[in-house]
């Protein structure tokens, strides 16, 4: 997908993510530490805590639209420990997943961090990641 500087290119499209997150934090005042995200942000580096999974629907591939969910949190303590939103463009929804707690990695499949994958992305579906 990114030849050459794979592993920039794959920090770089997170960080695309992780901005957009950050100001959906701030528009709907969800309580989530911004720190990582503007450390990520200012430093260039991967955020420890968000992942991503690229999913294709084939059916949706000609529409021109864009569209993006409301976040859902899972709250412990009265702290933020997993939130997901969807990012649709056409025929690509991206589920971006900011996770805090590695109980809720283990449920999901075929998702994109910067520090854990290679070089393929796997593309998930919804069934494979939920």
């Amino acid at each position: 997908m990114f030849p050459g500087g794979t592993k920039k290119s794959a920090i770089e499209v997170q960080l695309y993510f992780a901005k957009i997150f950050g100001c959906l934090i701030v528009e709907h005042n969800i309580p989530i530490d911004l720190r990582a995200f503007s450390t990520a942000i200012i430093t260039e580096s991967a955020h420890p805590h968000l992942y991503l999974s690229f999913i294709l629907r084939p059916e949706a591939a000609n529409r021109k639209e864009a569209a993006i969910t409301p976040i859902h949190a899972v709250m412990r303590n009265g702290v933020p420990v997993f939130a997901s939103w969807y990012y649709r463009l056409g025929g690509l929804i991206v589920d971006v997943v900011y996770s805090i707690d590695s109980e809720f990695m283990n449920i999901v499949k075929n998702y994109f961090h910067p520090h854990i994958s290679k070089k393929l992305v796997r593309l998930g579906s919804f069934k494979t990641n939920r």
